[in-house]
């Protein structure tokens, strides 16, 4: 994120704010699966959980 680089690993959880470069690269030999929440900033705050649509894709790569 921006100029910083570090691990994550099964579990891992990053916010990442706006106005931010980001990238990942996958080096395990597992793949790589996350989920990417995106909102505007600040506007969450009346919904829950329960507001979620949960889509799956098709790995292309």
């Amino acid at each position: 994120m921006n100029d910083q680089v570090f691990d994550i690993a099964e579990g891992s959880v990053v916010r990442v704010a706006t106005n931010s470069d980001r990238n990942l690269k996958c080096t395990s030999d597992e793949p790589l699966v996350y989920i990417c929440i995106q909102a505007k900033e600040g506007s969450l705050g009346g919904y829950t959980m329960t507001d979620a649509e949960i889509t799956e894709r098709e790995n292309l790569l």
